[in-house]
């Protein structure tokens, strides 16, 4: 059989996307690097090339999630037509749908030992989601929807108070009811937040 030769990004993402897919599959811990590799069809010490454990495999799979969202998003708010608001609410409605593709997964990065890899994509969040934000925000200040002396101090709060928030009522509680009272919510906090007119920023 000829072994195919592709280039060193073309290989690594061939195994990223293999890993994910078992990892959706069957789990991360029931995921062993031998079956990424077999599926492949590289030798093992190829796998170690581009990637230390199994740990940095499943890292590097959620940055680049989060690189892909990102583009994504700058695609939103450069859609003429849009209005602050209209931009804002779809991006919010972007970034509460990504999905994990298996829940014990996602309680997987969620857990205490993960907590390092857990701050970075965090860290890597804040940095690409919250310019892109602010601005939104600035865009709707100029409008007059919007009305904060601060907003990048604003959407700086409410990622992080928000954000923790509602990680919690989608990954740990199963309550339909909870998860849109949140929403509800959020939606309150973020109008009084960015001195919004009260229901102009409908979430549910």
């Amino acid at each position: 059989m000829v072994r195919i030769s592709k280039s060193a990004d073309e290989r690594k993402n061939e195994i990223m996307d293999i890993a994910w897919k078992f990892f959706i599959e069957k789990g991360f811990e029931n995921t062993a690097v031998s079956d990424i590799v077999k599926a492949v069809g590289v030798a093992q010490g190829t796998f170690y090339y581009y990637f230390k454990t199994k740990e940095d495999i499943l890292n590097a799979i959620l940055e680049r999630m989060l690189e892909n969202i990102t583009l994504r998003l700058k695609e939103i708010t450069s859609l003429d037509g849009l209005s602050s608001i209209e931009k804002l609410k779809t991006i919010i409605g972007s970034v509460a749908a990504i999905d994990f593709g298996n829940e014990d997964l996602a309680k997987y990065i969620h857990e205490d030992k993960n907590i390092v890899m857990h701050h970075k994509l965090e860290v890597k969040f804040a940095e690409q989601f919250v310019p892109i934000f602010v601005d939104i925000v600035r865009e709707g200040i100029k409008e007059g929807v919007f009305n904060t002396p601060y907003p990048e101090e604003g959407v700086k709060i409410l990622f992080a108070g928000l954000g923790a928030y509602l990680h919690y009522e989608i990954i740990v509680s199963k309550d339909k009811n909870k998860l849109l009272e949140a929403m509800g919510v959020t939606q309150d906090i973020t109008e009084r937040v960015l001195g919004a007119e009260k229901g102009s920023i409908k979430l549910i």
